[in-house]
């Protein structure tokens, strides 16, 4: 495995190209331009702006490259601490976003290893991020996306392995051991004996993610984005409650397979009005579970994209007008800077990109609604 984290920049446009506007690629495209001509005063110059400004970003991504782009070029001009220190703060700013938080764990292990006495975390990182790249690969609804996964996996896997020849052929520390395994949950009977030994276990029904990007998500899946999962760890059954107990006694959660479902985190207003056939709207904060698909039934809540305004899908009703002349996307909201849209042609000038079926709302922890 190679060690420097530079070799693991361009894993990290692997699901989506590069999230910086252009005055910030700008700036980054100068601090490089000053290190490569050896002017290093005027690379930390560049570094520090844009340091100074990442935090204003509004775009959670565009400031986690740019603290992943500080902390590259930081590794570059020699101060190794400093470098880990910006990249932890873009593992932190991709917040749940798995696959390039796992290529920023390789990229802190890679100089960790670097340090003699970072080594052992060196081994940490490089190990999270195989169990993310693995997961992302069991996920992965492309095939060529899971090829990519497992050369990685593969990579990493050798990699590991010879560190941990070197180390300890070196003398050095032994490889960190394995984690501890799950738990049990011991299940005691009316006699006091101890009738059976389980894992507990959370099933993960869907992937959860911030907003689906213009375009949809594309070969990738939308796993590869997910901040999170729908976990359950009960079930009712013809009106009778059943706990889960994982008969495989390896793993506290089982994903299922990647199905055209996903939930989505809602950010906006445009359907927080309750219309004729819904109880309530659709807050902020809430989880809306959507169907992928591009199309949609008359009257149906989708997910649209407008061609060239949205960046990304929001929520609005979905009227056909008139069949193969007028279609339109109306939003039900208290909020009046939402107004109607008309179109002529189905998917021109717009893009279904799921049909809205339930939304999560917030329960008070008292239980109650």
């Amino acid at each position: 495995m190679a060690h420097q984290p530079e070799e693991g920049h361009e894993w990290l446009f692997k699901v989506e190209g590069s999230h910086l506007t252009p005055s910030t690629r700008l700036l980054v495209d100068k601090m490089r331009a000053s290190f490569e001509q050896n002017d290093k005063p005027g690379a930390l110059q560049h570094r520090d702006w844009l340091l100074s400004i990442q935090a204003s970003f509004p775009d959670k991504l565009e400031q986690a490259e740019t603290l992943v782009e500080c902390g590259l070029m930081t590794h570059r001009l020699g101060d190794l601490l400093k470098a880990i220190e910006w990249l932890k703060k873009a593992e932190r700013c991709y917040d749940k976003n798995g696959h390039y938080q796992a290529v920023v764990r390789w990229m802190i292990g890679a100089i960790q290893w670097n340090l003699p006495e970072e080594r052992v975390h060196a081994y940490e990182s490089w190990s999270r991020c195989l169990r993310q790249f693995t997961w992302l690969q069991n996920c992965s609804v492309d095939r060529q996306q899971a090829q990519w996964y497992a050369e990685r996996i593969q990579e990493i896997q050798a990699g590991l392995e010879e560190a941990i020849s070197q180390e300890q052929g070196a003398g050095g520390p032994a490889a960190p051991a394995a984690p501890e395994p799950t738990p049990k949950v011991v299940v005691t009977g009316q006699t006091g004996s101890e009738e059976e030994a389980f894992y507990p276990l959370v099933l993960q029904l869907f992937s959860v993610v911030e907003k689906i990007p213009a375009g949809g998500f594309g070969p990738v899946g939308y796993r590869a984005l997910s901040i999170g999962e729908v976990d359950i760890d009960r079930v009712i059954i013809q009106n009778k409650p059943y706990r889960m107990v994982n008969l495989r006694g390896s793993s506290q959660a089982i994903s299922l397979p990647p199905s055209r479902y996903v939930v989505v985190q809602i950010t906006g207003d445009s359907m927080n009005r309750p219309g004729k056939l819904e109880k309530e709207g659709v807050d902020i904060g809430d989880y809306v579970l959507l169907r992928i698909q591009e199309d949609a039934d008359d009257g149906d809540i989708v997910a649209a994209e407008i061609d060239n305004e949205d960046s990304y899908a929001t929520l609005k009703r979905f009227h056909v007008v008139q069949p193969g002349l007028k279609y339109s996307l109306e939003p039900q909201s208290t909020n009046p800077v939402h107004q109607p849209r008309e179109f002529s042609k189905l998917n021109e000038g717009f893009h279904i990109r799921g049909v809205a079926l339930v939304a999560f709302k917030p329960v008070n922890q008292g239980g109650g609604i």
